[in-house]
């Protein structure tokens, strides 16, 4: 029988090595995924020995079949530490004796000993990271932890170049590194904010609320930053949480509207005399009407039907209404029927549901951290909300093993949204079953508030807000770039939700048709996120308006008579 040449040998080593820690690394999930992976596992292959890479897979297996025959958890980790501690004393020995060195992948690395040490240095980093983290198995990563310095003393021992340690050195070293990364941070955040100089959320301007998530602090006030005027507007909450001036005591000549609805209603990017409700005061103020209108701005950013319904009872009555006028948006409405029980569309706004996760449990240190640095870091806001993540921070906080998590185990991570516009879900010519639940739960909120309403003698009336893409063939045309032009059914969402108000018997505005066809269309909404400018909120209000005038208003006597 033919000898094997060494080189062959040395070859077919270092196959098998790469074999064995591939699979360790990739079928035990020893290091968490994804970037942790490949760059553990070119020390492994490269510097690990047989009996190392044998003693991973023989931990890995170990497990694997206590677990399969669910042996108590306390048992397990007892066999898991006998066995550890049996092969540390006998691998202390081994290692040094068993590094195999001659491997050509190992030889080309240390050729260059500052380079080895550069690889180990941060394969250890690593690996310390992956014991931190709750995604990475504990008992196998401690060993690839505890044996790690043995393997790259074996290793460095066969360099002609032995490195010199000095913690003067080191400790200059940390901080040149430290100072470096901190001055890239801070050029980093000059740069973003010079190319977004719009403001991530205001600081004081939401508080948590048990039951809605987050809402309006109560006498607080705050910022946005219009961007397409480069103007800031300044925004003042009352006593009651509103956006409002302080309301006076209600008298027998007062009729008073409560608006209910998200940010359309509030008036994102706009001043409050030019929000839905204040402008729809304006048009009521003109009008020959035998009571003094006051139209009191309820909308609340971020909000959908369930929370509208709980502000309403809470809040609502309490100013008195004598009609409600509910604004929703086929939008995000759907999806955050379903987000409060811990649910998700497949496909949906992902910097509003960070927004919200972290407000839910705003009292963890991981959710105060990464509220602050939402607030004051535009580049990590944008660059956090551009990869669609649900919070570095909050994540990698959640994370951390021997920490208490923010979030209870069925709200660690929110499943990826898939890669569609998300204003038209409703729109999907095929549903899904989580769709269809946001949809009832849509419609019981509604339904809840209209009865509400008529248990409080209040009237109720509502209009929804149409997409852009419902009403502008070039928006249209650009949603449907990635995916395929048979997925959507152009309208539906709008026309489902007026096909709702007909069966349910509540009164409803039509914005549709007062926006369909218009040649200046493209001024009525901001160009950076949608929502309406200011002549946006004038032709809805117009139309509020002349509903009431035209239909509501005389029914209830309240139209003055010509002389």
């Amino acid at each position: 029988m033919p000898e094997i040449p060494d080189s062959a040998k040395a070859w077919g080593l270092d196959a098998l090595r790469c074999a064995t820690a591939a699979v360790i690394v990739l079928r035990f999930q020893f290091f968490p995924p994804p970037i942790a992976q490949p760059l553990c596992l070119l020390p492994l292959v490269a510097f690990g020995s047989a009996s190392f890479l044998g003693l991973l897979l023989i931990v890995a297996l170990l497990q694997e079949i206590l677990m399969a025959f669910s042996v108590p958890h306390a048992l397990t980790a007892a066999t898991m530490a006998l066995f550890l501690g049996t092969v540390w004393l006998y691998y202390r020995r081994q290692l040094l004796a068993d590094a195999v060195r001659s491997g050509p992948l190992s030889v080309w690395l240390l050729r260059d000993p500052p380079l080895a040490r550069v690889v180990l240095a941060i394969a250890g980093l690593l690996i310390l990271a992956a014991m931190l983290l709750r995604s990475s198995p504990l008992l196998p990563t401690t060993l690839v932890l505890m044996t790690y310095p043995l393997m790259a003393r074996a290793t460095m021992a066969s360099t002609e170049e032995r490195p010199v340690w000095s913690w003067k050195k080191v400790l200059q070293n940390a901080c040149l590194m430290i100072a470096s990364i901190l001055s890239g941070l801070a050029i980093l955040e000059g740069v973003s904010r010079l190319a977004f100089p719009a403001a991530p959320a205001p600081e004081g301007f939401w508080m948590p609320h048990p039951e809605r998530i987050f809402t309006l602090r109560p006498n607080s006030t705050g910022q946005q930053h219009n961007r397409d005027r480069n103007e800031t507007i300044q925004m003042s909450i009352n006593a009651d949480g509103f956006r409002e001036p302080p309301i006076p005591a209600k008298t027998a000549g007062d009729f008073r509207i409560l608006a209910l609805g998200d940010s359309f209603t509030f008036g994102f990017w706009e001043h409050l005399g030019d929000s839905i409700p204040k402008r729809l005061e304006s048009v009521l103020d003109d009008a020959p009407l035998t009571k003094r209108m006051l139209v009191i701005n309820g909308g609340a950013p971020g909000y959908g039907p369930y929370q509208e319904l709980d502000l309403l009872q809470e809040k609502g009555f309490e100013v008195e209404p004598d009609l409600v006028v509910l604004q929703v948006l086929t939008g995000n409405d759907v999806h955050e029927s379903v987000e409060i029980i811990g649910k998700y569309l497949r496909s949906y706004h992902v910097g509003p549901e960070v927004w919200r996760r972290t407000y839910r449990y705003q009292g963890a240190w991981q959710v105060r951290l990464e509220l602050w640095l939402q607030r004051h870091s535009t580049a990590y806001f944008t660059w956090m909300t551009g990869m669609q993540h649900p919070g570095v921070v909050l994540t990698l906080g959640n994370e951390l093993r021997f920490l208490t998590p923010s979030l209870p185990p069925d709200q660690q991570s929110a499943p990826r949204s898939v890669l569609r516009n998300p204003a038209l879900e409703m729109s999907l010519i095929e549903w899904y079953p989580e769709l269809d639940e946001a949809w009832s739960r849509f419609q019981a909120a509604v339904l809840a508030m209209r009865d509400a309403c008529a248990e409080n003698n209040v009237d109720f009336l509502a209009y929804c807000i149409p997409t852009q893409g419902s009403i502008s063939d070039e928006i249209w045309e650009q949603s449907l770039k990635l995916v395929e032009p048979k997925t959507y059914e152009r309208g539906k969402g709008t026309r489902l939700i007026h096909a709702f108000f007909e069966d349910a018997g509540i009164p409803y505005v039509d914005i549709l048709s007062e926006l369909d066809g218009r040649p200046d269309i493209a001024q009525v909404f901001h160009r950076y996120d949608g929502h309406f400018s200011v002549l946006g909120n004038r032709i809805v209000a117009e139309r509020l308006g002349q509903h009431l005038l035209e239909e509501y208003f005389p029914a209830k006597g309240l139209l003055r008579s010509e002389e």
